[in-house]
């Protein structure tokens, strides 16, 4: 089941949702039969509302939200008792609609692991309790290795990643080109005699802020705490990095920083490790990548590092300053980066599965381990028992008839846009890449809001 449809075409039927209770189509009385064929079971909404409001912001009056989650355990139940599944594997899976399935799933003893993207590039995180901080590796403080053979090849394996990482041509988000960090240096008029400190933006309308940031409304908000904690130290330079999919315009981030630093949009991550003295963030996987470059990191919120002891953790914003001295100086920073080693080497080994062509995973599990481990799951759970979930009426995919319906009414439209893509790849793209991906960006972010207007 997927909100959206997937890049490439699928050997499995596709089963479509919205992820939003306020896209649900709704079901009026004046369409005769279908609203008293809805089973509405007694449930507790709190939770979903909750979330909902959480993510999406409060709603006038929420009985259409209600009335969405009934629509949506309808459907969930007659899914599960059509296919009766023996896992189900939820991507992120913090959305109210999502915390529905798992939550009908796990009732009827259907085991549900949740995936998430990987801290690393090209890796995939599968957890049977949660991602980021909410996962089972998020808990663990301590970790054994079965044998030295173990240790020895997957410190190997994270040797390797930090080789390419050090390169900077391996990230999540596309990068602009490298300059080197002496242009970088002149151009923004970055001082040489001042501590550079690295500031990583992050996007709002994340689980990482959402749920595991609990000093910050938002990034801006932890930034303003940033710069104010550091308001005595005079010999430092802050230099921010905006994130590429922030809605928060830049000039804002500047505006605080004023005569105090530089906040970029156009640089390359690469050239900013390369350039920073250290390196802060709430809970952004730049963290990693610091150390994987050696530069000491000040994490502001939570994730799968908490209390490891590889970064300098603000766990009270009334006791910061003495965490942030011993990040600025860099305190026992030989013993932080022995722990990274370690946990990075153990997070690889039990984690993190490749997404990549088995010849390209450099040495991580690639997709045919992650089919073994989820085989051996299903073999250790008993058969879940549906019968429990009761027998709501078979149901017309209503919201697949809407996500069909929707996109038809606009297929002309998309196509006349896709030909001009094209004439425009060919022509601006090939004499000033750079010029074409702006314009291209600037053209998503227009579609985006065309689209969710509809």
């Amino acid at each position: 089941m997927s909100d959206m449809l997937p890049e490439n075409p699928l050997d499995v039927p596709l089963l479509r949702y919205s992820e939003n209770l306020d896209a649900m189509p709704a079901i009026s009385h004046a369409q005769g039969w279908r609203p008293w064929l809805l089973e509405r079971r007694p449930l507790d909404m709190s939770p979903y509302l909750e979330r909902q409001r959480l993510w999406y912001g409060p709603a006038k009056e929420e009985t259409g939200r209600v009335d969405a989650l009934h629509q949506l355990d309808h459907f969930y139940r007659a899914v599960l008792l059509t296919a009766r599944p023996a896992l189900i594997i939820l991507w992120n899976g913090n959305l109210p609609g999502e915390m529905l399935l798992s939550d009908i799933a796990r009732g009827a003893g259907c085991p549900v692991h949740f995936i998430e993207r990987g801290s690393f590039p090209g890796t995939v995180h599968l957890d049977d309790t949660g991602i980021l901080a909410a996962s089972r590796i998020a808990r663990e403080k301590e970790w054994t290795w079965p044998n030295p053979e173990q240790r020895a090849y997957w410190h190997g394996v994270l040797a390797t990643l930090e080789k390419t990482y050090a390169g900077g041509k391996d990230t999540w988000w596309g990068q602009p080109d490298t300059i080197g960090p002496e242009k970088l240096r002149a151009k923004w008029h970055i001082p040489s005699d001042k501590k550079i400190l690295f500031f990583a933006g992050q996007v709002d309308r994340d689980a990482q802020n959402l749920l595991f940031s609990p000093h910050f409304k938002n990034n801006l908000a932890a930034f303003q705490w940033f710069v104010e904690a550091l308001e005595q130290h005079h010999d430092v330079f802050i230099l921010g990095k905006h994130h590429p999919r922030s809605p928060v315009p830049s000039e804002t981030f500047q505006k605080l920083l004023a005569h105090r630093g530089v906040w970029l949009t156009d640089v390359s991550l690469a050239d900013c490790l390369a350039v920073a003295d250290r390196v802060a963030a709430v809970n952004s996987t730049v963290l990693y990548e610091g150390l994987m470059v050696n530069k000491p990191g000040l994490a502001m919120g939570n994730g799968i590092f908490s209390g490891k002891g590889f970064l300098y953790e603000v766990s009270s914003l009334e006791n910061a300053r003495e965490t942030i001295h011993r990040w600025l100086t860099a305190d026992n920073f030989d013993q932080c980066r022995q722990q990274w080693t370690d946990f990075g080497a153990h997070y690889l080994a039990s984690a993190l599965f490749s997404i990549r062509p088995p010849e390209h995973a450099a040495g991580i599990r690639d997709a045919e381990a992650l089919a073994t481990v989820l085989s051996q799951t299903l073999a250790q759970n008993t058969p879940p028992d549906y019968s429990q979930l009761s027998a709501p009426w078979p149901c017309i995919d209503e919201v697949a008839l809407w996500h069909y319906s929707r996109p038809k009414q606009h297929q002309g439209f998309k196509e006349i846009l896709r030909g001009a893509n094209i004439i425009m790849k060919a022509t601006l793209g090939k004499t000033h890449p750079p010029s074409y991906n702006r314009l291209l960006a600037w053209a998503n972010q227009l579609w985006d809001k065309f689209t969710h207007r509809l």
